[in-house]
């Protein structure tokens, strides 16, 4: 019984938090996006001080591997950069990642033509091909109106699981 109620509790909560953050989510996409933004570049500027002093260490013990201590340092670097400039950076993000399905695009139409000549998914690598093709120009055209978008259905998303794990929770207590 202690079990179920300590389960219950925690399903609520969680419901609650996600239903809080889809509502949050929803009506101020854009400052859901950038919150969420400065905190991964804070955890970012966090893990690479960690790194760095860690490499520091392992100058003084003669066990440095160089790689470590640059990696750190741009981690750290972009980190800033996130912190900093937060807004900018999520538009570049969602620039690259539009680029990134454009390409990604253009290669399946080249497989398609080079090499798919007749196979039963040439239908379904073309419809693939096409809404990459297009996802990949709205990114690129529309960063920050997709950014809020994708932010919207996360938040949408969250409010039914949210509803769900508190809709469990009281069907726990019936049972």
């Amino acid at each position: 019984m202690k079990n179920t109620n300590q389960f219950r509790s925690l399903l609520v909560i969680n419901g609650i938090i996600a239903f809080l953050f889809g509502l949050f989510a929803i009506f101020a996409p854009l400052e859901t996006a950038k919150t969420i933004a400065l905190y991964f570049g804070l955890i970012l500027i966090g893990a690479s001080v960690v790194g760095i002093i860690i490499s520091v260490k392992k100058i003084n013990q003669k066990q440095l591997i160089p790689y470590n201590l640059l990696s750190s340092v741009l981690s750290l670097i972009i980190g800033i950069f996130i912190v900093v400039y937060t807004k900018k950076s999520l538009e570049l993000f969602t620039i690259i990642v539009g680029i990134w399905a454009i390409l990604i695009a253009v290669l399946q139409i080249v497989i398609l033509i080079q090499i798919i000549k007749r196979s039963v998914y040439r239908k379904v690598m073309i419809f693939n091909s096409i809404i990459t093709l297009i996802f990949g120009i709205i990114l690129f055209t529309n960063p920050l109106e997709s950014i809020a978008a994708m932010v919207y259905i996360t938040g949408a998303l969250a409010i039914v699981f949210g509803s769900i794990l508190i809709y469990i929770a009281i069907k726990i207590k019936s049972l």
